[in-house]
């Protein structure tokens, strides 16, 4: 948690190095992202811990423990993540290497697996299907009484 909190001051000054990129001088960016990303987590957490509390259980966090978190992050992140946004407007532009030409070239026309529906379904295949064999491997040993080795090597 320490280290999450802490790292909003790299937060602060990549946001501002990548807005003054753009041409976006604009505060509200970097606050906005200083609330975005440890807004949601804090809201999953805080839900889930809503319903830890009303199944009584024991794992639940304390109240006083979510409100360090708050404080942490409202005392320490916040203001680390303004003053990396500081440092990042205070740097030097980022510049490109190579000059951006003007004139369009034509895209040759792609092959059958590099478009859209193959290159979304195939990457998929193969570690589904080692994936599906192995859970095949481990349900059978455990409801069929069959002995399961990771590795089919005779020792």
């Amino acid at each position: 948690i320490v280290t999450f909190v802490l790292l909003g001051f790299a937060n602060g000054y990549v946001t501002a190095r990548l807005a003054k990129y753009f041409k976006m001088r604009s505060w509200r960016i970097i606050f906005i992202t200083s609330i975005f990303f440890p807004g949601q987590m804090f809201i999953a957490y805080f839900l889930l811990n809503l319903v830890h509390w009303g199944n009584k259980a024991s794992s639940a966090t304390p109240f006083m423990s979510i409100l360090t978190l708050v404080a942490l992050w409202t005392f320490v992140s916040l203001p680390l993540v303004l003053v990396g946004g500081g440092f990042g407007y205070r740097a030097d532009e980022l510049t490109v290497p190579v000059k951006v030409t003007s004139i369009p070239r034509t895209i040759p026309p792609q092959p059958w697996y590099i478009q859209y529906p193959a290159a979304a379904i195939l990457p998929g295949f193969l570690p589904f299907g080692a994936a599906f064999i192995e859970s095949v491997l481990i349900l059978s040993s455990v409801w069929q009484g069959r002995v399961y080795y990771v590795d089919r090597k005779s020792v």
